[in-house]
């Protein structure tokens, strides 16, 4: 569907000026057009945990904010919550609406999702226009209890060139075997039974699989689901033991006749960064030697020669060995080098042997699209005030007046200051089901500390924490602002040492800068943005004619069961639409084409409506051996045996439980009154006339002067539609009633809404069974549809234990989410208060307080708890 772009035109254009801007007042102004008329959005989603089982609740508070200044004016009034597996399927969907000022809901996981690692990927309709690297993602584990019964251990060998043997063992909850029993494998998502292989467990529950070495992953079940219900997808991980190096010379390029620094990054088959030592030869002359420090990450500084070839001989540390040539060195050219330190950013520009500055350049600094300095490039050294960046990563540029970029440089600043926020819990130690008091007070001299944030308090011995994995901090200052993936992010924000200053800088030196292209800012080349800001809801779509190309006159009525009700025109091209408009999600909505407003229903034309637009699912987690472990050692610590339906607990038994899926029909949003199978069946009716005449008092089967049967409602004849189709009554009459599925009944003024003149006088809807029913096309002038609508935040259900009845409930607590509260407000001077109740578990909780305050800063506290 079409979005609503408020009060924004993407039209750029300078002021007329009697004299030429020059290249500095050229470069500021574009700036601040691109960040006044167009600023990105940037989305932060905090999570109550990071592993759920099936049919819990993922509740989230979803921070959207200005991709520069981290502050919440902006336009969008949606986002988007996504689960998505590792096969790039959509699980979920839900659309969390703006609701004073925040954005706060839940995600429902499905009862039948497989066990296993899933993205929860946020984003807002407008961020469309950039990469798919820049939504938000979160990776989470889902434990499935009916998976958990049978649990699987996979080894891998290459046998040949051409393929992988897979060796696999089978075992129940408790670890012991499943024998003699069948299992059934193929590629992932093939459909064609032909093509599936199968195999039999042993008296150990082992079996052996060969795949193809081009597999990526693939499915394993069990027949007819005997002994039970089962499929597992499995990734095959990259059996082989080449690896790879990038190097990155510090500004771009090798130049000729200088003294370099060169980074690199070593990753393994699978993805994983691995531990290398470089030695580095200028021909056979030894001229450097350096170890990776973090993640695969490391650097050395190397004499550059314009004449003699230069390669790295790299050792892992299991002795494997590799000899990689670097880039032949460039005469021309220029190098940013950067250093930096609390008084000072120094910078040095590097000159390639035949480099001249031929021509003016400026270097230009900037922070997330955020102009800090600019100024005419005239000496090779210089420095800057560290205290004019703001924290995060910053763009070091080179740059002439046509927007050419010749060197540039990513570097970190760290805060120097954060803000401070205390969480004072009421007491040390709690007991169960005891009363917790919490005060969330903010820094009381500091203005700047006004905002909001969200606090989830977690079970330690149910919730597994990971003090490396991304957060608020992390994310908005980091991943979101560059290009791939990054391992371990929260590590960088642990506490500020010299080591971890000098890892970060070498992220910086590893990963490339996207979110803002510099070179088409100065030259004013600003992207179209096809992707507006979803300030609100829009309908919209188009009425096309079989014949006639006139749409003067016509237009649609549209209508929902939650009390829309309007009529819209149609443009000379047969176009509507409607916007402004805000519906709740599950919201059913009609619509109708028209001659004109409250006249005849306009047939032979085909009615359409715009779908939304969703980004492809996609799932960009990499998938490492290492990875595999862990992932297998998590749930083989949380495997449950059971899970949730609308929060009751279920435990997974051998029988299979086969649950009937109704299907709600449309009619019952609108009908007056229904009628079911069910209520039929047990009436104890002989024919379908007993049951309208029974049902419906108002309804009567008459004889027109045709001498045909007709239904008269109120004395007058009224339509009646046989599975949405006009139908005389006669075809009817002598239907089983075995075959009737509903009966609905619209009064005059909704029939006459859905169906025109024709219902003015009410209608009756006989819904029958789809065997029986009659073969024809669905009518092209009329739509029922269903789009995604806003949703209704639950609330975090907390027990009252001050009340007896609760208190001495023998029903046992075991919440894995103690407690939950997504909007926080701020207040400098004013603490905010929170309370609720421990669970039956001793032992430790944590509290995880994040928010944004609102000059842009993220902030994150974490506290622990104690039951005895």
């Amino acid at each position: 569907m079409k979005k609503l772009l408020i009060g924004v035109t993407v039209a750029f254009f300078l002021l007329s000026f009697q004299e030429p801007l020059s290249f500095i007042e050229r470069a500021m102004t574009h700036f601040e057009v691109i960040a006044k008329l167009v600023p990105q959005e940037k989305v932060y989603l905090h999570t109550d945990k990071s592993a759920y089982l099936t049919g819990e609740k993922i509740w989230f508070r979803g921070y959207l904010l200005n991709a520069s200044t981290h502050r919440p004016n902006v336009y969008s009034n949606f986002i988007y919550v996504e689960l998505i597996d590792k096969q790039n399927t959509l699980v979920h969907r839900v659309k969390s609406a703006r609701i004073d000022s925040c954005f706060y809901g839940q995600l429902v996981i499905p009862e039948n999702v497989q066990q296993g690692e899933y993205s929860l990927t946020a984003y807002t309709y407008r961020m469309q226009n950039h990469a798919p690297d820049f939504f938000f993602r979160k990776k989470i584990r889902i434990v499935n209890p009916k998976d958990s019964r049978v649990k699987s251990e996979v080894s891998y060998r290459k046998e040949g060139a051409k393929q992988i043997v897979a060796d696999i063992r089978l075992t129940d909850l408790k670890g012991a075997s499943i024998p003699a029993t069948s299992v059934q494998y193929g590629e992932e998502g093939e459909t064609d039974p032909s093509k599936q292989k199968s195999a039999r467990t042993d008296r150990e529950g082992r079996f052996r699989i060969k795949l193809d070495t081009s597999a990526r992953n693939f499915r394993l079940s069990f027949p007819s689901n005997y002994p039970f219900p089962f499929v597992r997808n499995f990734a095959v991980p990259k059996l082989s033991d080449d690896f790879d190096v990038q190097f990155f010379p510090e500004g771009g390029a090798l130049l000729a006749n200088t003294r370099q620094q060169v980074a690199f990054k070593a990753i393994g088959s699978d993805g994983s960064a691995i531990a290398v030592t470089c030695s580095v030869y200028m021909d056979t002359l030894l001229v450097a030697r350096a170890e990776s420090e973090h993640d695969g990450m490391g650097s050395f500084r190397m004499p550059v020669s314009p004449d003699l070839p230069c390669h790295v001989l790299v050792q892992t540390q299991d002795g494997r060995e590799k000899r990689f040539e670097l880039p032949r060195p460039t005469g021309y050219g220029f190098g940013l080098s950067v250093r930096q330190n609390d008084t000072a950013l120094v910078y040095q520009v590097l000159f390639a042997k035949e480099q001249k500055l031929s021509k003016p350049l400026y270097l230009l600094a900037h922070c997330r699209g955020q102009l800090i300095a600019a100024i005419p490039f005239t000496e090779a050294k210089g420095k800057f005030s560290p205290d004019i960046f703001p924290e995060g990563i910053n763009h070091l540029v080179l740059v002439d007046e046509e927007g050419e970029i010749y060197s540039q440089r990513l570097f970190f600043k760290e805060r120097s200051t954060e803000p401070v926020v205390t969480v004072a819990p009421n007491r040390k130690t709690y007991t169960v089901r005891d009363r917790v008091e919490l005060t969330i007070d903010p820094e009381s001299d500091s203005a700047g500390m006004s905002g909001t944030c969200s606090l989830a308090v977690t079970d330690d011995s149910q919730v597994a924490g990971d003090p490396l994995e991304n957060h608020i901090l992390s994310s908005l200052l980091l991943t979101s602002d560059l290009k791939g993936h990054i391992e371990n992010p929260g590590y960088y924000f642990q506490e500020r040492t010299p080591a971890i200053s000098r890892h970060l800088d070498l992220l910086m030196m590893t990963h490339g800068w996207s979110r803002f292209d510099v070179s088409e800012i100065v030259r004013g080349a600003f992207p179209p943005q096809p992707f507006a800001y979803e300030s609100g809801q829009v309908i919209s779509g188009s009425v096309k004619g079989y014949v006639s190309r006139k749409h003067t006159g016509s237009g649609v009525m549209l209508m929902s069961n939650t009390g829309i009700v309007q009529y819209l025109d149609l443009d000379e091209k047969g176009n509507f639409w409607i916007q402004d408009i805000l519906f709740p999600d599950s919201t059913k909505f009609t619509i109708n084409a028209l001659k004109a407003e409250g006249t005849k229903v306009r047939k032979n034309v085909v009615l359409t409506i715009d779908p939304d637009i969703f980004p492809p699912a996609r799932y960009l987690f990499p998938y490492r051996n290492d990875e595999k472990q862990q992932e297998e050692a998590f749930f083989e610590k949380f495997g449950q045996s059971y899970y949730y339906v609308n929060g009751t607990k279920v435990f997974v038994l051998d029988e299979v439980v086969v649950r009937e899926k109704r299907t709600v029909s449309v009619y019952e949003t609108f009908a007056d009154y229904s009628l079911d199978s069910a209520r039929i069946a047990q009436s104890g009716w002989n024919s379908i006339g007993d049951v309208i005449e029974t049902s419906f008092p108002a309804i009567t089967v008459s004889i027109n002067d045709d001498g045909e049967e007709i239904l008269e409602y109120n004395g007058k004849p009224m339509l009646f539609l046989l599975n949405e189709f006009p139908e005389p009554y006669r075809k009817a009459a002598n239907l089983r009633l075995n075959v009737i599925k509903n009966i609905y009944l619209l009064q005059p003024d909704r029939a006459r809404m859905l169906y025109g003149p024709a219902g003015e006088n009410g209608a009756l809807v006989l819904e029958i069974d789809p065997f029986d029913a009659l073969k024809k096309s669905p009518p092209t002038h009329r739509l029922l549809f269903s789009p995604l609508g806003f949703q209704k935040p639950d609330a975090f259900y907390v027990p009252k234990y001050d009340v007896d009845s609760i208190r001495f409930d023998n029903r046992y607590d075991e919440r894995t989410t103690i407690f939950w509260e997504p909007v926080i407000r701020l207040h400098p001077g004013t603490p905010s208060r929170l309370s609720f109740y421990t669970a039956d578990a001793p032992g430790s909780y944590t509290v995880t307080l994040e928010g944004i305050t609102a000059s842009g800063q993220p902030f994150r506290k974490k506290v622990k708890l104690q039951v005895k």
